[in-house]
């Protein structure tokens, strides 16, 4: 069996669509767990005036933080393995049954996501954003934050009790970067290669990034930057994580591919990571930064083989030909 852990608050205008989803998928047996946190608008309500044997639902009695609610959940959970679900998420009607197909096959996994696709706040489509499917190579995502959709989270219980993983309740954000960082230094964790989730761009998930939010991700991020024997300050962390506005001049630029080559050259000492995941991890971001970026040349001289080089070099001549 299946528990399914959804956590919500203030949630009225997307959870019906959320738990609708959660009810239709084609794997049938599983116990739906809701908590609402406190929710102050009609979420409660709705959640109630569902008449299905399969929800358990649990009302906090004020807004205790969403780690809180997902260990609350989470130690009420009778299912082999445990599904994360949020209030304004939506699942695909094959998510359960693709991701327990693929956990059974692969023994050796302790959570499994999937790819995803984004919508916007009514529900339209976005992009869809794909994650790589080894463990070593989401392992080096962990520089740029959760390498893997929180809400797609598929756990396999037995590994969280026996290694006493939970949330962090101090980690009132970012507690999904917390946790998973925890998890790879004992276990392996993968992508399903399939979207089966619709992850919708709101005002709740564009908070995401805040200075309020960033002083728990950046706790979880030094704490990776010691084990390379790095200590890094708070201008650093923003041109390794991504803020785009800290890294697109020529300095931020330059610093940045310093920044990448000094972990590439520490982690050659310290094996934190695998070797040519890293790399390939570091190199794609440099590129996919500076794709745009008239300082492309720049990077490609530092992070890039000749012949990406020489590749970059032909790009820029089609452009001017084609702008001329």
């Amino acid at each position: 069996m299946i528990s399914v852990v959804l956590a919500t608050y203030n949630d009225e205008k997307y959870i019906k669509e959320a738990i609708d989803s959660v009810l239709d998928q084609t794997y049938r047996d599983f116990e739906l767990i809701i908590i609402d946190d406190g929710s102050s608008d009609r979420t409660a309500d709705i959640i109630c005036s569902y008449d299905d044997k399969r929800i358990i639902f649990i009302q906090n009695e004020r807004n205790m933080g969403l780690p809180y609610s997902l260990n609350k959940g989470m130690e009420i959970a009778k299912g082999e393995y445990i599904a994360r679900m949020d209030g304004d998420d939506i699942c695909f009607p094959q998510r359960f049954q693709k991701q327990l197909e693929y956990m059974e096959q692969h023994s050796d996994i302790t959570i499994c996501g999937t790819n995803r696709l984004d919508v916007s706040e009514n529900g339209k489509k976005s992009s869809k954003r794909f994650f790589p499917e080894e463990s070593e190579a989401l392992k080096a995502r962990l520089l740029f934050g959760n390498p893997i959709a929180h809400s797609s989270w598929f756990i396999r219980k037995e590994d969280f009790l026996k290694y006493h993983f939970k949330y962090n309740e101090d980690f009132r954000y970012s507690q999904d970067y917390e946790l998973i960082y925890r998890v790879l230094k004992s276990c392996k964790i993968a992508c399903v290669q399939t979207v089966l989730m619709k992850y919708r761009v709101n005002e709740k998930t564009k908070s995401n990034g805040t200075r309020r939010d960033l002083k728990y991700t950046i706790k979880v991020f030094r704490q990776i930057m010691r084990e390379l024997g790095m200590v890094v300050s708070a201008q650093d962390f923003k041109l390794i994580f991504g803020c785009e506005s800290d890294y697109a001049g020529f300095s931020g630029m330059k610093r940045m591919t310093f920044l990448f080559r000094e972990i590439i050259r520490r982690n050659r000492r310290y094996r934190i990571f695998e070797q040519d995941f890293l790399k390939h991890t570091l190199k794609q971001t440099a590129q996919g930064r500076c794709r745009e970026n008239r300082y492309q040349l720049y990077i490609c001289w530092y992070m890039i083989s000749p012949f990406e080089i020489l590749w970059a070099l032909i790009r820029n001549w089609k452009k001017t030909v084609q702008a001329e």
